[in-house]
C-alpha cells in the first residue's frame, strides 16, 4: 500500500487554475462575474471555474469561487500503472478594502480529491483498480494587492494561508470594453493532508491561464 501512496501523491500535481482578476469597488450592489473557458492540453483539463463577487458596502465584499480541476496525463510506473486525479473547490470569502489597492479577506474553503489508480500487481493478481476520495474544509485569510500600469492595464498579487492551504497569484488585466476585462494569471495552491485509506496526501494545483472578468 505504501507504493500505491507514493503513485497517488504524484498524481496530485495539477497544473490547472481558475482565474480572475479582483473587483475593486465595494460599493453596495456592484459585481464582478469571473469566467474561465476550459483549458485543455496533454496534461490537465480545467473542467469549468469561476465566480462572483459582490459589494456590499461600507468597504466589505461578498466572494463566491469553484474550480474543477483534472489531471489527464497517466502516470507511467514501473511496474505498469496509471493514474487520474481530479480535484474540485469552492471557496466563500468575505473581503474588508483597507485601502484603494489593498484588501484583506476571510474565508472558508471545501476541497474534495479524487483518484483512479489502474495498477498491476503481478501476473498472480493481474490489474488493480483503485478509487479514492477525500474531503476537508479550511479556513483561511489573505491579502490582495493591485495597482494600474495605464489606463486599461492593471496588475494584481495575492497570498493567502490557512489551516490546510497555502497559495498566492500573480495577474495582469486589460480592460476591452467598459465592463470587460481579460486576464493572464500564474497561480499556486497547495491543499494540505488529504486523508486517504492508507494514509495523507497533499494537492498542489499551479499554472498559467486566462480568462475574462465582467463588472456591473
Amino acid at each position: 500500500m505504501k507504493k500505491i501512496s507514493a503513485i497517488l501523491a504524484a498524481a496530485m500535481t495539477i497544473t490547472s487554475v481558475s482565474f480572475a482578476s479582483p473587483l475593486t469597488d465595494y460599493t453596495q450592489g456592484k459585481a464582478a462575474i469571473d469566467l474561465n473557458p476550459n483549458i485543455n492540453s496533454d496534461s490537465t483539463k480545467d473542467n469549468v471555474s469561476g465566480g462572483i463577487t459582490y459589494g456590499v458596502g461600507n468597504k466589505f465584499a461578498l466572494q463566491y469561487k469553484y474550480a474543477d480541476n483534472k489531471n489527464k496525463n497517466y502516470l507511467r510506473m514501473t511496474p505498469p500503472s496509471n493514474a487520474h486525479a481530479q480535484l474540485s473547490a469552492y471557496e466563500m470569502n468575505v473581503l474588508y478594502q483597507i485601502n484603494p489597492n489593498v484588501s484583506a479577506y476571510a474565508g472558508w474553503a471545501g476541497e474534495t480529491a479524487k483518484i483512479n489508480l489502474l495498477y498491476y500487481a503481478g501476473p498472480d493478481l493481474g490489474n488493480i483498480i483503485y478509487r479514492e476520495r477525500g474531503s476537508q474544509s479550511s479556513f483561511h485569510l489573505g491579502l490582495i494587492g493591485q495597482t494600474k500600469f495605464t489606463e486599461n492595464l492593471t496588475g494584481w498579487a495575492s497570498a493567502g494561508a490557512g489551516s490546510h492551504i497555502i497559495g498566492y497569484e500573480v495577474g495582469l488585466g486589460y480592460s476591452i470594453a467598459k465592463n470587460a476585462e481579460c486576464n493572464v494569471i500564474y497561480r499556486y495552491n497547495k491543499y494540505q493532508g488529504f486523508n486517504l485509506s492508507d494514509g495523507k496526501i497533499d494537492v498542489k494545483i499551479e499554472g498559467v491561464g486566462a480568462g475574462i472578468t465582467l463588472t456591473f
